[in-house]
């Protein structure tokens, strides 16, 4: 058995014993099975800008699957349920982000608005901020230009005074946003192609 067999045996172990935890807390969710969706999440993460997506695609969507499961199960504490919350948006902002980077916008909306949606139950500025902001950018490139601005101007408004990327990101595409619209109003929209902002590369 060579060592590429060996840790993908290993992985499936891991998955199972995942799912052993997942289904045997049954009357109150433990700290263990946050602590296993937790370092999944991680890894995912870690690996996301790294490999290609088809590598991680099924992990991910596996993992947000069991964290929904476990939002909806009724069995969390409210502290761990802020948790999963956090995790879930996480999650469901990288779905969105990967099917928008395929070119499926209805389902990276989809999965965005299910980010936005635990961002604000989670009452987490700096995600809340960064879900608008991946809205703006699926919207702009749906040819949604005034939807782009609207949740660009939402992102900048979640965004004041919060520090690095997410504090400059949604202010910058509140100024593309609202150049494009101007341009669609105008009829000239076709001739700001080359203008557009770099699409999102498959989680690069």
């Amino acid at each position: 058995m060579d060592l590429h067999e060996m840790r993908r045996m290993g992985a499936m172990a891991a998955r199972r014993a995942m799912e052993f935890a997942l289904g045997a807390e049954r009357e109150l969710v433990g700290d263990e099975t946050i602590g296993y969706l937790s370092d999944e999440v991680k890894r995912i993460a870690e690996e996301y800008p790294r490999v290609p997506l088809a590598e991680v695609w099924q992990d991910l969507a596996t993992a947000q699957d069991d964290a929904f499961r476990l939002l909806e199960s009724g069995r969390t504490r409210p502290s761990q349920g802020r948790d999963l919350l956090f995790l879930a948006t996480v999650l469901s902002f990288l779905m969105a982000k990967g099917s928008h980077d395929m070119g499926d916008s209805k389902v990276a909306m989809a999965q965005a608005r299910a980010a936005g949606f635990c961002a604000r139950q989670a009452e987490h500025k700096g995600l809340i901020a960064l879900v608008d902001g991946l809205k703006s950018l699926i919207a702009y490139w749906a040819n949604r230009p005034e939807d782009a601005l609207h949740y660009a101007r939402q992102g900048t408004a979640e965004s004041a005074n919060l520090q690095g990327t997410v504090g400059i990101w949604p202010p910058g595409l509140e100024a593309w946003a609202a150049g494009a619209a101007r341009r669609r109003g105008s009829g000239t929209l076709r001739e700001s192609e080359g203008r557009r902002p770099a699409r999102a590369r498959g989680a690069r």
